[in-house]
């Protein structure tokens, strides 16, 4: 941070950390950040606005967002939109698009979901033009389009699970950093998501960044840290002679497993940090981690909060905040540790997923809801339940629906029960995830009173599997 910039994180009079996105500087911590990833979670968060604090950061998918919230289909909420749009936004691009094999993810997300470009490449690929189609995609989308070709090739979109090691058992995704196109492509990328981004009140962008494994070496590293330097290069201009300026957080894209014993790669990231925080305008640190169940699992959470302790000392050095993305309850847990803010993608998952064709039990269709207070996950069978113990509703929240908009407990299908699963996922499942605000203002209020890691408390209370 230069010396005459404003900090991005400062102590409030309740003795709370706050930090700043563009002109909010009031973000008291730690806070629950929203993901939009899709038309479905727009849907489902702009009719549920007053569940988020009135200064609450959403993230957004940078590069596809202004195709998405203009759609026509959103037309209608109005007022809605413009207080959505009137909040902090943090444009944040996907970083599993450029690590795993999913080129229908991929591709809509290159094509910023424009149906007549996606027409485009689809009439390519059926003709059997494989380089055609790619070609429709920005340069720097390409190499790792290419990288899937088989996939194109055999139009089997998306297939192949990722693996319980975390590691890619297929490098060339990931080799894609390396192609020229990658390289002569993310200026024209980076400046798009910055350009996006002055449509917004008040925003931040994150770069995509290859992913930092237990096996990388120096030069993934160096990538990383060139991909921060671009994208807070091209938020320069922003910052002066412009009303709400933009700046770049710095990036980090690992996996629990740089956590033991063996890896060099922990020192790496501290080292970039330590440096690179300096010579460049960052906004502060975003960490995007995989495999936080895991690590868990595997015993090794207190090699993840001293990892996250370590982290947030260096951002607190630079007054900038550490946010945690996708990191749902483990990253609550980690607030205790120094971070000041997590996220969750509003189907509580942890990334992107490959498209999930025809599945035979329909009721995962409804996906997961989570309760309050309790910290778990219930499928439809475990809501079912609950909803006939508890009057037929869950924790009332305000701004968050406390039932199904339809719920037949003597219904013997799923749909019979609780209606389609587009309505009630939009309607009910996923504004429901929205609880994580209210749980943030209870460790807020917590901090204010004095608790020493209030998340401890909480989930000590919950029926979490492996936080409480």
């Amino acid at each position: 941070m230069s010396q005459s910039q404003e900090s991005f994180l400062r102590t409030n009079q309740d003795c709370l950390e706050e930090y700043r996105i563009s002109t909010v500087r009031d973000i008291a911590s730690p806070n629950a950040i929203p993901e939009i990833k899709a038309p479905e979670d727009l849907h489902a968060i702009l009719p549920h606005l007053e569940a988020l604090d009135s200064n609450n950061p959403i993230f957004v998918p940078g590069y596809r967002w202004e195709g998405l919230h203009t759609q026509p289909a959103f037309s209608q909420y109005g007022t809605k939109m413009r207080e959505l749009m009137s909040k902090p936004l943090i444009y944040y691009e996907p970083p599993e698009l450029f690590r795993y094999k999913m080129p229908g993810r991929l591709k809509t997300y290159a094509l910023q979901g424009s149906r007549s470009r996606a027409r485009r490449f689809n009439k390519a690929l059926r003709s059997g033009d494989i380089d055609g189609a790619i070609d429709t995609l920005p340069e720097f989308f390409q190499p790792f389009m290419e990288a899937q070709r088989e996939s194109l090739i055999s139009r089997d979109d998306d297939a192949g699970p990722v693996p319980d090691s975390l590691e890619d058992s297929d490098r060339k995704v990931t080799e894609a950093w390396r192609d020229p196109r990658a390289d002569q492509g993310f200026l024209d990328y980076f400046q798009d998501i910055v350009e996006n981004a002055k449509d917004a009140a008040n925003a931040h962008v994150v770069a995509p960044v290859p992913p930092v494994l237990k096996s990388s070496d120096r030069n993934v590293m160096r990538r990383v840290r060139g991909a921060n330097r671009a994208m807070a290069q091209a938020c320069e201009g922003t910052q002066f002679g412009f009303g709400n300026p933009i700046y770049s957080y710095y990036h980090i894209y690992t996996d629990y497993n740089i956590l033991r014993s063996g890896s060099s790669a922990g020192s790496w990231i501290y080292e970039a940090l330590q440096e690179d925080l300096s010579a460049s305008d960052y906004a502060g640190i975003v960490l995007t981690i995989t495999g936080y169940k895991k690590a868990w699992g595997n015993h090794m959470e207190g090699a993840m909060a001293d990892f996250i302790s370590d982290v947030s000392s260096i951002a607190k050095r630079h007054e900038m905040p550490l946010l945690l993305p996708r990191s749902n309850w483990y990253g609550a847990r980690l607030t205790d540790k120094g971070a000041h803010g997590f996220s969750f993608l509003m189907n509580g998952k942890e990334r992107y997923h490959a498209k999930s064709g025809g599945m035979s039990d329909r009721k995962h269709v409804y996906g997961k809801t989570p309760t309050y207070g309790h910290a778990v996950n219930l499928d439809l069978d475990q809501l079912d339940n609950y909803l006939k113990q508890n009057s037929g509703q869950v924790t009332q929240i305000t701004g968050l629906p406390s039932q199904p908009p339809v719920y037949n407990p003597n219904g013997s299908t799923p749909e019979q029960r609780f209606g389609k699963p587009r309505e009630f996922r939009i309607s009910f499942g996923k504004p429901r995830r929205l609880l994580h605000a209210e749980e943030a203002r209870e460790l807020r209020d917590e901090l204010v009173r004095g608790t020493l890691e209030p998340a401890k408390h909480y989930f000590a209370r919950s029926q979490h599997p492996l936080l409480s």
